[in-house]
């Protein structure tokens, strides 16, 4: 492919975009321009499984997808701003966040190192004109570790915006890199951009904050989004290495990791919720998988539900969690005073014989007695989230929900 061809593959979808938005008049009738964009998009993406094997000879060298990304990245970014500039913002942002994730799944999919610092850096921009600090601060991180992912630089436009305009400290920001010129280095090494470490989301979602603790409260600024979009491509990432650790019985530890990873993930989509891992108590008796800390400043729905701190149990197992496991659970969210605590279980909460009526009735009990609520997250409640059926934050709420009330009837019309 000649570099003249690239240019003109790019410029012929260029025009396809702007026939579309002259088509259905982006004033008029948006929704209907969006869903044509993103149409045109979506399909000169999947056109193009052999992107790697396309780019003109002079770049092929050039980090893989980076240049074929980029310049993708430019376009969704020139739509998004048409649709900004008259007034449909949250299609500008909506049409962002597909190409972040459609961009991860392409990587996911070839399984090389694909570009899209950009498109974060301009949802943070978007964030901060609506005056959303955590979200501008998430997506500014995402650009800043994507940035760390392709090559091993400080600055960036990302690093402008969160040392100028955000406030986060340069301190933050050199620990940040450790960790992402970290996650490049095993990527290259292991030539695996499928990886969870292969992603920016795993720098700012994991790494960042499970072990860096005293720096973690960067992520804990006040947003009005109620949840973050959850990356399909990263938590399948995540959960390839759930299951994978789960198949080595020896690697125990491993396998418990890779749960409370995911974990952590998915608390860290609602704004202001921070993981701790592996906290333990002062004579060191007993050990908590994850203190899950909501540091919104302000007073919001999900704290006056499920309080201020809670507390979380992973069991990356073969067979259910059984009444001695469910019941020292309990006992440690009362130990702790908390009022709420997830089971992470692969097979739910059962036992065998007589045992399993006795580990299901265990949490209703201890509802009654001192009104703690303990809900259990199952594989299939993961595949729920893989598949886009509901967010986290939308089945903790049901969950909950179910345990205090019951399940709702189904009601037809």
């Amino acid at each position: 492919m000649s570099y003249e061809d690239f240019q003109r593959d790019f410029a012929g979808l260029s025009t396809k975009l702007d026939d579309a938005l002259q088509q259905f008049n982006l004033q008029l009738s948006p929704a209907d321009a969006y869903d044509a964009c993103q149409r045109i998009l979506d399909s000169w993406l999947a056109d193009r499984s052999d992107l790697h094997e396309r780019l003109p000879e002079a770049i092929t060298q050039e980090n893989n997808l980076t240049y074929y990304s980029q310049h993708i990245c430019i376009l969704y970014l020139e739509i998004a701003v048409k649709f900004f500039t008259q007034g449909a913002r949250f299609s500008a942002i909506a049409l962002l966040i597909h190409g972040w994730n459609k961009l991860a799944e392409r990587q996911q999919e070839t399984g090389y190192r694909i570009y899209r610092a950009s498109i974060a850096l301009n949802l943070a921009q978007f964030a901060y004109f609506r005056e959303d600090i955590g979200a501008a601060i998430w997506w500014a991180l995402h650009t800043q570790a994507d940035d760390h992912l392709g090559q091993d630089w400080k600055g960036g436009h990302g690093y402008d915006v969160l040392r100028t305009a955000l406030g986060v400290s340069q301190t933050a920001l050199e620990v940040f890199k450790a960790i992402g010129d970290n996650n490049r280095s095993m990527s290259q090494a292991q030539n695996n951009w499928r990886a969870p470490n292969a992603f920016a989301e795993d720098d700012v979602i994991v790494r960042f904050v499970l072990e860096k603790r005293a720096l973690s409260y960067v992520l804990g600024s006040q947003s009005i989004t109620p949840e973050y979009p959850i990356s399909m491509a990263y938590f399948a990432a995540l959960l390839a290495d759930v299951d994978r650790k789960r198949e080595k019985q020896s690697e125990k530890k491993q396998k418990g990791n890779a749960l409370e990873k995911l974990a952590a993930y998915l608390f860290l989509l609602i704004p202001g919720w921070l993981p701790l891992r592996s906290v333990q108590d002062e004579k060191q008796t007993a050990e908590i998988d994850l203190v899950v800390r909501n540091l919104q400043p302000n007073a919001n729905l999900m704290a006056d539900i499920l309080g201020r701190y809670f507390i979380v149990e992973c069991k990356n197992w073969d067979k259910p969690v059984g009444s001695r496991d469910v019941g020292y659970f309990l006992n440690k969210i009362r130990q702790s005073h908390a009022s709420f605590g997830v089971i992470f279980s692969r097979e739910g909460i059962t036992g065998d014989g007589d045992e399993e009526k006795a580990a299901k009735e265990l949490t209703p009990r201890a509802f009654h007695e001192d009104k703690s609520v303990c809900i259990v997250i199952s594989r299939s409640d993961l595949r729920r989230l893989q598949n886009g059926e509901t967010t986290f934050r939308t089945l903790l709420l049901e969950l909950f929900e179910e345990f205090r009330f019951g399940r709702p009837k189904n009601v037809e019309g």
